[in-house]
């Protein structure tokens, strides 16, 4: 079989988004082991804010720079043509390691692989930020956002694809599956003022990150989003996995029918979002997260399609990352998560 096909074929399949509040890694590391049967490694936003989902993926990308105390990312203009000169160079002789994450950045992914031997999994998880929710978060000298720059989008579409491409490599050299999410929380203001870019742009910035990531590497690439989006467009986008908070936004979700039963006959797979993670809902209970499933769920069956069908091409994950809450409760939400799982 292949990843896909082995993949495909994994019962239970679980995993996590990335962030989580712990500052020990071990014990952090052993849950998600535990717990995950695509254990994922950890980005540890309270031991080091280098391993923010912003901060964690600028190493080595052009005109950029980290300000005071490491709380933001400036857009630096000083030597622009040569710091895009010298990153050309490195793109265009697979420097790879040149465009990984150093351990200052990521000790929970240094400390994940050095673990992989005891992790029974086929699989790891790795994550990169998008490259729309990147550029979208640097403001330009002209006030705007660097995804408006089409010389920079072009550059950091390349720079995050390549940071993907050593992740995956790295997995592969441990011995294990790799499985690569491009993080794109900022995709939940498609379509709205927030966020200016149209859809044929948004597709060619997918189309050359996956295409970049795939002349490297033959990697399972998935996009996470933990708001509401154009699913209509995230399902034709050509990611392999389309995961999302499906306990606030299932019905939403379920509102494309056509293009999610398009996306699972290619052997897309969905990875639900079951659990929630925000504010409000921080304390759910296996009911409310079966209640919910099974409403999305339902719609579907409803227009059709077959209920082993789908789940057999379903993940299931927290809604977001943990890392803004309380460790017990990250916790917490992990375990249920597993239980939810085991349950369907």
């Amino acid at each position: 079989m292949n990843d896909k096909q082995k993949l495909l074929a994994l019962k239970n399949k679980i995993t996590g988004v990335g962030s989580v509040p712990h500052t020990n890694i071990d014990l952090i590391c052993g849950l998600i082991i535990q717990k995950c049967t695509i254990p994922y490694w950890p980005q540890l936003n309270n031991v080091d804010q280098r391993e923010r989902m912003i901060l964690q993926y600028t190493e080595n990308l052009p005109c950029i720079k980290l300000g005071m105390n490491h709380e933001q990312v400036i857009y630096n203009s000083a030597n622009r043509q040569n710091d895009l000169n010298n990153f050309n160079e490195k793109i265009n002789s697979n420097n790879f390691e040149y465009f990984g994450i150093s351990s200052n950045y990521s000790r929970g992914f240094n400390a994940f692989l050095g673990m992989a031997e005891s992790i029974p999994s086929e699989f790891i998880k790795g994550q990169v930020v998008g490259p729309v929710t990147l550029l979208s978060s640097i403001t330009a000298e002209n006030g705007l956002p660097l995804l408006n720059d089409k010389e920079l989008r072009e550059s950091f579409i390349l720079g995050l694809a390549m940071k993907g491409v050593w992740q995956v490599k790295k997995i592969r050299q441990a011995g294990k599956i790799p499985v690569l999410f491009f993080d794109e929380p900022v995709m939940a203001g498609f379509g709205s003022d927030y966020l200016s870019l149209e859809r044929d742009e948004a597709l060619e910035i997918f189309d050359k990150l996956i295409s970049t990531v795939r002349k490297y590497e033959e990697a399972l690439l998935g996009i996470h989003i933990c708001g509401n989006s154009d699913w209509g467009l995230v399902l034709q986008a050509g990611f392999d996995i389309v995961n999302f908070d499906s306990f606030s936004y299932g019905k939403k979700f379920v509102s494309y029918p056509d293009n999610i039963k398009q996306f699972l006959d290619k052997d897309g797979i969905i990875a639900w979002g079951t659990v929630p993670t925000s504010s409000i809902d921080r304390n759910p209970d296996l009911e409310i997260v079966q209640t919910k499933f099974n409403e999305a769920i339902n719609e579907l069956i409803r227009q059709g399609i077959d209920r082993n069908f789908i789940l057999e091409r379903s993940m299931f994950t927290p809604a977001c990352g943990t890392g803004t809450l309380r460790e017990v409760t990250a916790e917490r939400l992990i375990n249920l998560t597993w239980e939810f799982a085991h349950s369907v």
